[in-house]
């Protein structure tokens, strides 16, 4: 559902975009096209591959891209300098998110 209301709401908000409920199927698209893209955002918890891993692989791919986490988890300062130094705490955004706090740190994210 998440992914639903995330793909429309930001095509709605003018931008392209690609959503995958698996990360291997993810992973892929990216590693295939990554110049398409200018952000990547998973979540923390997904089947078969963690967020952190997802976004380790995509920046090993491209070390250009920016890439932000969703998570209805905690995570601290320490954990994120540990297991995602690239990602700052205000790319970290805290489930429930409302669709119009997304667009506005994607916006912010991508120089729109």
């Amino acid at each position: 559902d998440i992914l639903h209301v995330l793909r429309t709401g930001l095509t709605r908000y003018g931008h392209k975009v690609m959503t995958f409920s698996d990360p291997q199927l993810a992973l892929r698209e990216f590693a295939l096209n990554h110049p398409d893209y200018r952000l990547v955002l998973c979540d923390l918890r997904m089947p078969g591959m963690s967020g952190i891993e997802l976004a380790k692989r995509v920046k090993e791919i491209d070390p250009d891209v920016r890439v932000m986490i969703m998570t209805a988890f905690e995570l601290s300062s320490y954990e994120l300098a540990h297991n995602l130094p690239f990602i700052r705490l205000e790319d970290v955004l805290r489930k429930p998110i409302s669709l119009s706090n997304v667009c506005k740190v994607i916006d912010g994210k991508i120089g729109r």
